[in-house]
Order: structure tokens, then sequence, then C-alpha cells
């Protein structure tokens, strides 16, 4: 789990990739490099379970977004996920700009 605030206090920050992210292409060539015997389909196995968690959360607060009824308004979420060991995706936490 990376929490960007704290960990760029830290020694080791930025040591392996710029600013302790990577993109879904390098993370994919990663799974793909560190674990050639394991059929990882990144699309099929990370992204759309990924696609899955944000579709189940934005039905369970569909009806209390945009309770003023605004018009031509929107509100962006930040969805953090975590990839474990068994390459199964968790939904850590969503964060809303209010």
């Amino acid at each position: 789990m990376t929490n960007n605030c704290l960990q760029k206090h830290g020694n080791k920050y930025g040591i392996f990739e710029d600013g302790n992210t990577i993109s879904f292409g390098d993370f994919k060539k990663y799974l793909n490099e560190r674990y050639p015997d394991i059929p990882i389909n990144f699309e099929q196995h990370i992204i759309s379970r990924i696609k899955d968690l944000v579709i189940d959360c934005y039905l369970s607060v569909k009806d209390s977004l945009n309770q003023k009824k605004r018009r031509n308004c929107f509100e962006l979420l930040g969805f953090d996920f975590l990839v474990d060991e068994d390459f199964r995706v968790w939904l850590i936490e969503v964060k809303i700009n209010r």
C-alpha cells in the first residue's frame, strides 16, 4: 500500500520507480517478467476486477451523488487498489473531492 504523502520523506523513496508509482503498462510488464510461469492476463484478471469494483462502488452511492441536482456537473472519485500475492485485487478506499 502506498501513501505518497508519507513515503516521500523516507530514504528509499523513488529507489525503484519514480515517485513510487508505475503505469499499468509497466506493472503488466513487471508481472510478466517476474512471474513467467504464471499465466496472468492483466486485462482479464486485474483490470476487469478493478472495473467491477468501481461499478459496484458507483451503484452503491449513485443516489447520494449530486444531491442538489445541479445540471451539467460531475464528481471525481479516487480509487485505491491493492494487488496481493495471489494476484487478487482489493479495494482499499474511495475518496471524493468535496
